[in-house]
């Protein structure tokens, strides 16, 4: 996934002639870390538009193998089936879409910024949740294949029990003991029962395959969760409480810088009241000696 964009900050630095060239560095270097941080959210919106898509994929295959259990006719199933497999392979290329852009987005992320943590963590847990649901409702599907693979063969051979028709479904991997079973049907029905059975059987190969899949890519995105620089996260909030002592001295010096500045002034007045009582005594004494 790229992201390209021209920049304006170079054509700013080259044509503003008050620019101080030795600021460029600096305005260089902040406006590369906003360009990084908007790749790192344009990403963002592509895993997300991304993860949109395959849990609408899902959906749609839910959809045809419910229509596959429900379909009769062998040209209809085989129909049905070919749906089913081209929808897995896309959901299969979307999953490995979304976990390469992960891996990516982890690589670039900055574990400082709490923000790009809690994003990425945040695309990583929907995404494992949709594999989770995703893998449940395939467990499910497999449950009801078998159930049908168990019946069709019960309908071969009647005299079955269901644990050996189930054993005889969980077995029938080996060519012989499916040739075994078509060498032993008496008409064309029964042929036609086991080859639906066959076609159940290899559903079922193919679910066990992609819940492998899907374990295993659980696994590695659990190993994507991005831990964030506790220590850098700490000594930012340190530098929060230096902020916000130093705004705290900062006032306590204004108050004292006023407390000071009243202070002078009362002493003003003061020395102004006595400086003219003292005159008023010096010219009593005065007029009183002169009289």
């Amino acid at each position: 996934m790229s992201y390209t964009r021209s920049s304006p900050y170079v054509t700013n630095f080259e044509e503003d002639p008050f620019t101080d060239p030795f600021d460029q560095p600096s305005q260089y270097a902040s406006n590369q870390r906003h360009e990084m941080s908007d790749l790192f959210y344009y990403q963002s919106s592509k895993i997300l538009e991304l993860i949109k898509t395959y849990e609408i994929k899902i959906s749609e295959l839910e959809n045809l193998q419910l229509k596959q259990l429900n379909t009769i006719g062998d040209e209809a199933q085989s129909q049905v089936l070919k749906e089913v497999e081209r929808k897995t392979i896309d959901i299969r290329t979307i999953q490995m879409d979304i976990k390469s852009s992960i891996e990516e987005l982890k690589s670039n992320c900055d574990r400082t910024d709490r923000d790009k943590v809690f994003q990425i963590n945040n695309l990583n847990r929907n995404f494992r949740n949709l594999i989770e649901k995703f893998s449940k409702t395939q467990t499910i599907y497999k449950s009801k294949l078998n159930d049908q693979a168990v019946s069709q063969y019960q309908v071969v051979n009647p005299d079955a029990s269901y644990d050996e028709a189930r054993e005889f479904v969980e077995n029938f991997g080996g060519q012989q003991v499916f040739q075994n079973a078509l060498d032993q049907a008496r008409s064309q029905e029964a042929i036609g029962v086991l080859n639906n059975v066959k076609s159940r059987y290899t559903e079922i190969q193919k679910i066990e395959s992609l819940a492998r899949e899907l374990n295993d890519l659980t696994n590695t995105l659990q190993d994507l969760v991005v831990e964030q620089d506790i220590q850098f996260d700490s000594i930012n909030q340190n530098v929060d409480v230096a902020q916000t002592q130093l705004e705290r001295g900062d006032a306590n010096i204004v108050k004292a810088v006023e407390h000071a500045k009243s202070a002078r002034k009362k002493k003003w007045i003061l020395i102004a009241i006595l400086a003219v009582i003292i005159i008023a005594i010096v010219v009593g004494l005065v007029v009183k000696f002169v009289h």
